[in-house]
């Protein structure tokens, strides 16, 4: 179900967005909302893709478990479908997280990893992370006139791990532009702003109802977008100083410590229903993963609102059952 359900969020997504080309030639701009066409209900519906990963993992774990080939078959298509759906929607951790699905089932039925597998899996991840926004997200527009060979000699003149950890200093940057800077402390008020967040589908576009993230790039860049997310240590400090980095950090590390105990136990304890154990396992990681490098709570439940019905939904059927006993 969840397979079918991700792969019609997709034609569905273009339908509204104008069509593929459309779509191809604006990747950025409707990641940004800064493309001519703005569509809510678009955007609502391409979020739903994201099932596609559910039904990727779960379609692998089974085969995992009791090697059929129909379930490889199946696992295949969704691994297809998967970066589809990322060239389309432009995000690179929705293009790494499948590929990082190789390492982390084997991990966690063995406790290993092939040295084979981590470097292949390790060499397509630091691929996408470099070559993802410059060119993968951008080869089929009609607008880009970069060959594969500019670009990578582009990459070549800063260096491979240059340009890998260039990627990831846009959280640094906001901590020390902060800390440099006579802007204000946002008082904890991220941390709850997010409830505010149905109100910009109601045409609210006052300042005061806009995340962090607005915050943040007007800080960096003069604009007030939501381009620039602080990351995890940003969030904490621009909204309550050392405080802010000590009380939340310790909440964080206690939720994650309950939530690993509580996986752990379930996959140690159950027999019958491992696939969708370790399918939920993988999917939480991945959720905390996109959770510390974006660090906006709005950006986050907004971009994670499949993930919370599918919780909820397997809540509610007692599918499963949240106990640390």
């Amino acid at each position: 179900m969840l397979f079918f359900i991700g792969l019609a969020a997709l034609p569905l997504m273009l339908s509204r967005y104008g069509g593929i080309s459309y779509v191809i030639n604006n990747v950025s701009g409707i990641r940004s909302g800064q493309a001519d066409i703005k569509d809510y209900l678009g955007s609502f519906i391409g979020m739903f893709a994201s099932y596609l990963f559910y039904a990727f993992t779960y379609f692998y774990c089974r085969y995992m478990f009791c090697k059929k080939k129909s379930l490889l078959l199946l696992a295949s298509l969704c691994f297809l479908a998967l970066l589809v759906r990322s060239l389309l929607l432009g995000g690179r951790a929705s293009m790494i997280t499948p590929f990082l699905v190789f390492l982390f089932i084997p991990l966690i039925q063995g406790g290993k990893v092939s040295l084979p597998s981590l470097i292949l899996v390790t060499g397509v991840v630091i691929a996408i992370i470099v070559l993802g926004k410059t060119y993968l997200f951008n080869m089929f527009s009609s607008e880009f006139n970069l060959s594969f060979s500019e670009v990578y000699n582009m990459q070549k003149e800063n260096g491979l791990f240059a340009s890998v950890f260039k990627e990831f200093e846009h959280q640094y940057c906001s901590l020390l532009m902060f800390i440099d800077s006579d802007f204000p402390y946002r008082y904890g008020t991220d941390y709850f702003l997010w409830l505010l967040k149905p109100l910009k589908l109601l045409k609210v576009n006052e300042t005061w109802v806009d995340s962090i993230s607005y915050y943040n790039t007007y800080m960096l860049l003069g604009d007030w977008d939501s381009n620039i997310p602080p990351g995890f240590l940003g969030l904490a400090y621009i909204n309550l100083g050392i405080v802010g980095i000590v009380v939340q950090s310790y909440v964080w590390g206690r939720v994650i410590r309950i939530l690993d105990d509580i996986f752990k136990r379930k996959i140690k304890s159950s027999s019958t229903n491992l696939s969708l154990i370790f399918t939920l396992y993988i999917v939480m990681f991945d959720f905390m993963w996109y959770a510390l490098q974006n660090g906006d709570p709005a950006i986050i439940i907004q971009s994670n609102l499949p993930l919370i019905v599918l919780f909820a939904y397997f809540l509610i059927s007692k599918k499963i059952f949240l106990d640390r006993g």
